[in-house]
C-alpha cells in the first residue's frame, strides 16, 4: 500500500512571498475551507519546534490534532508532523523557483506506529490516501488563490 501522496501548485509570487504564505499557519483558518481553528501550544507558531492544535473537518467530522514543525529551511522546505489513531503523518513542502513564480510541491506520508494504525491503513488506506491527496491539492489551491496566484 502506497502511504504517500503528492500535489503541486504554481504560485505567481516570488519564492520569498510564497514561503510567507505557506509558513503563515496561523492564518490557515481564514484562507482554507477545511481548517477551522489553530491554537498555540508553545509561544511561537513559526520555526523549528513550533507546536499547535489544528482543528479541521475531515470526512464531515471535526478533528483536532497536535502538529509540530520538524524541519524549517526558509524559502526551501518545511515539514510538519502529527500523530493520530496509531499513525504518524508528515507533510513536507518544497519551494522551487520557476520563471512564473514558485512551484510548491507537497508530499503527505502516513506511517502506522502500532497494530491499530496498521489496521486503519490496511482497511481504509485507498480512501485515506485519495482523500488526503485531494485535501492537499485543495489547501495548496486555496493558499495560492489567497496570495493572488493562479492554479498550475
Amino acid at each position: 500500500m502506497n502511504t504517500s501522496v503528492s500535489a503541486g501548485q504554481l504560485f505567481n509570487t516570488s519564492v520569498g512571498e510564497t514561503w510567507k504564505t505557506i509558513a503563515d499557519i496561523e492564518s490557515y483558518p481564514d484562507r482554507t475551507s477545511s481548517y477551522t481553528e489553530i491554537n498555540l501550544i508553545n509561544n511561537h507558531l513559526s520555526g523549528l519546534g513550533a507546536r499547535w492544535r489544528l482543528t479541521r473537518t475531515v470526512w464531515g467530522r471535526v478533528h483536532t490534532q497536535t502538529m509540530e514543525v520538524v524541519e524549517w529551511e526558509p524559502t526551501t522546505s518545511m515539514t510538519l508532523r502529527g500523530a493520530e489513531a496509531g499513525t504518524e503523518y508528515e507533510t513536507r513542502y518544497l519551494f522551487v523557483p520557476v520563471d512564473d513564480g514558485t512551484e510548491v510541491k507537497a508530499t503527505f506520508t502516513v506511517t502506522p506506529t502500532n497494530i491499530y494504525g496498521r489496521a486503519v491503513v490496511r482497511l481504509m488506506g485507498k480512501k485515506l490516501m485519495a482523500s488526503s491527496r485531494e485535501a492537499l491539492a485543495d489547501i495548496l489551491a486555496e493558499l495560492s488563490a489567497s496570495s493572488g496566484s493562479s492554479e498550475a
